[in-house]
């Protein structure tokens, strides 16, 4: 997929951003707001993203993405409570 080109790339300064915040990351193309660059080359063609940072010990380790490239979907209730669910679930094993 268009995600495969970005593997191996340094994230962009937007996405350590939100990382270092600790803070989660909901945009939607259709809200007006703008959506983030993952990396600082990033050309995907996203419509929305969530955006989950990895925190264990109060240490920022990362982020879980979720992006979304279909214009008729939006990423829902259910897709927030699981990325955060994985977010704890992996967060655990760096405890």
């Amino acid at each position: 997929g268009q995600s495969d080109r970005q593997v191996g790339m340094d994230l962009s300064s937007d996405i350590d951003r939100v990382i270092l915040e600790r803070k989660s990351l909901h945009v939607d193309q259709k809200q007006g707001v703008g959506l983030r660059k993952i990396v600082e080359s990033d050309n995907l063609d996203f419509t929305s993203q969530l955006i989950v940072p990895l925190v264990a010990n109060g240490d920022a380790l990362g982020s879980i993405i979720l992006l979304n490239f279909d214009e008729e979907k939006e990423i829902t209730a259910e897709d927030v409570k699981l990325t955060r669910f994985c977010e704890e679930f992996i967060s655990r094993q760096f405890e």
